[in-house]
């Protein structure tokens, strides 16, 4: 069951990362506010070379999810198998997570500011008050993510429990950063 998820993990964030590439590809992009609401021809160079590299990393995702149920076909499931699977739900894990608290800001304002070099500053009034600062809590994400994923998802008693953790976590992690980056 852990390859299957290692395996639909990598489908669904390559179909994704396709899908949502597809916009840089074609050079969809609105740059100019203006009336023409269109992209000049040499951003569109740039983008769709952007869109093609980040179509390349689908591709590869694709092609990896693919590798991995091809691998499986014929296999029977038995009870005390090999563990290398829970391993890679394990790296599924940690990578989901890591990617997912690099989406989460360093620095965060009340309503009515935007973070600035540390700064709130009002948008209206120009007041301005320090940030508040989530670095701390970041590098301990980034700290325990290693010892949940390899110590907890690869267990073999918890599986139960990791397989949706990791879907989760993938998804959310995943997702968030192509809706950032190219959604």
């Amino acid at each position: 069951m852990a390859a299957v998820t290692t395996a639909v993990c990598l489908l669904a964030a390559g179909l994704a990362t396709i899908v949502l590439a597809w916009n840089e590809l074609t050079c969809d992009v609105v740059v100019d506010p203006g009336p023409a609401r269109a992209a000049p021809p040499s951003v569109c160079d740039f983008v769709s070379a952007i869109g093609g590299i980040v179509a390349f990393l689908g591709i590869a995702a694709l092609v990896g999810g693919a590798a991995v149920l091809w691998a499986l076909r014929g296999r029977e499931v038995r009870a005390g198998s090999h563990d290398g699977w829970r391993w890679s739900l394990a790296i599924t894990f940690v990578v989901g997570a890591l990617v997912l608290i690099t989406r989460i800001p360093s620095e965060t304002c009340g309503s009515g500011f935007s973070p600035s070099f540390g700064l709130c500053i009002d948008a209206t009034g120009g007041g301005r008050d320090d940030a508040t600062s989530w670095v701390w809590a970041k590098t301990i994400g980034a700290l325990a993510t290693p010892v949940i994923g390899f110590g907890l998802v690869a267990r073999r008693r918890l599986i139960a429990l990791a397989i949706p953790l990791t879907v989760v976590t993938w998804t959310a992690g995943i997702g968030w950063l192509l809706l950032d980056t190219i959604g």
